[in-house]
């Protein structure tokens, strides 16, 4: 499983989660988009992975133990909360 990533805030100032997963069909990579989730509590790292994590394991049937197993790649924009090293989306992943 290949997922993307990023975070946008609508003209109502409410921000979005949305999640494409990738697979490959007749040796062409297929975009599909798995889930968009508003952010309620706010859009640190924290709460995102909860967000992100709870949809992955709902879209994609997938427990926390198989999860890094199945994970093969995570693709974010270069946005401080996906990628910060002292606890980031990425790290906590």
């Amino acid at each position: 499983m290949a997922l993307t990533c990023d975070e946008m805030t609508t003209l109502d100032n409410r921000s979005w989660i949305l999640v494409h997963g990738y697979c490959v069909q007749d040796s062409c990579r297929v975009p599909i988009l798995l889930f968009v989730e508003c952010i309620l509590e706010g859009s640190n790292a924290q709460n995102l992975t909860k967000v992100m994590m709870t949809s992955i394991f709902n879209v994609a049937s997938l427990t926390k133990v198989e999860t890094p197993f199945r994970l093969l790649c995570f693709g974010v924009d270069g946005v401080s909360t996906f990628q910060s090293v002292k606890g980031g989306v990425i790290i906590q992943i």
